[in-house]
């Protein structure tokens, strides 16, 4: 890899430290670099055909945002985490030049991962849609009464809820919404998608595991009586809209993969570990 484009969270990264610091390292041994540290999506202009890779230092947060223009053109991405958990940052801060080294020497892996499309219908018409490599959230406002829902898969009605609302999750994001909803952990090289209910007011709602191949559709019966009750579509907490009474919401696999690059041989579950158990959140 000889060309790299750095994406950096300055809330993170406040002084460019870091950002500087890999600059200056890729430079030195002869590599190109482009720096970009607004909060704003990449313009397009700066992924070059020659890109090779972007190194995203912040926390999932900063690299989900980066994702959406990065995947319609198969950039790989190298993750630096300066976050909290930093589940898809697969560099800690202390291994950095290990992990540059590796890319300019051309000793890494690609971590492909599925992808999940939303499209929002109302009265017949599209009026959002969206790719994820997270979850895909249906959830109520602070002031609402619980979302009452119905679910099918591949036409055939899985079940009708009153709850919170529901996360449909790839298992790239079972380890997000999905889990602290008390969704399964799944391994990120399964083909699944997680269907878990968020606060059912049911005694017997759990998480469904489906195949990657399935689709889902999610129609909303039911939201509140006035306007300060409302109910939300958000994808990888990223982008969104509000959705109405009746709103029919069709949930897929995307044709589209999220290509992370790995330099070392560290396993999911010794991440898990890591970060879910030994470190302090």
């Amino acid at each position: 890899m000889r060309r790299f484009l750095i994406v950096t969270n300055r809330t993170k990264d406040t002084d460019l430290s870091v950002t500087k610091k890999i600059e200056n390292y890729l430079k030195e041994r002869k590599a190109i670099c482009d720096i970009y540290d607004a909060p704003e999506e990449i313009p397009k202009e700066l992924i070059a055909d020659d890109l090779d890779c972007a190194i995203v230092l912040g926390g999932d947060g900063t690299i989900l945002h980066a994702i959406t223009p990065l995947v319609y053109y198969n950039i790989p991405i190298l993750g630096v985490n300066m976050g909290t958990v930093g589940f898809l940052a697969s560099v800690e801060l202390e291994d950095l030049e290990k992990a540059l080294l590796a890319l300019l020497e051309g000793r890494y892996e690609y971590d492909d991962r599925i992808m999940l499309e939303g499209t929002v219908y109302r009265n017949g018409k599209q009026i959002f849609k969206a790719a994820g490599v997270n979850d895909i959230a249906i959830s109520r406002s602070g002031f609402s009464r619980i979302i009452r829902f119905c679910i099918w898969l591949n036409g055939e009605l899985v079940d009708s809820y009153g709850a919170d609302g529901v996360v449909i999750a790839t298992p790239t994001g079972s380890t997000g919404y999905n889990l602290s909803a008390g969704g399964p952990v799944v391994s990120p090289c399964s083909d699944v998608l997680i269907i878990t209910p968020i606060s059912p007011h049911s005694l017997t709602s759990r998480s469904i595991v489906v195949s990657g191949n399935e689709t889902i559709a999610l129609q909303v019966e039911r939201i509140g009586q006035n306007d300060m009750e409302a109910a939300f579509i958000t994808i990888d907490g990223q982008h969104g809209t509000r959705l109405k009474e009746k709103d029919r919401i069709e949930i897929k696999r995307a044709n589209v993969k999220t290509r992370l690059l790995k330099v070392d041989r560290t396993g999911f579950f010794e991440v898990l570990r890591s970060k879910m158990g030994g470190r302090k959140l």
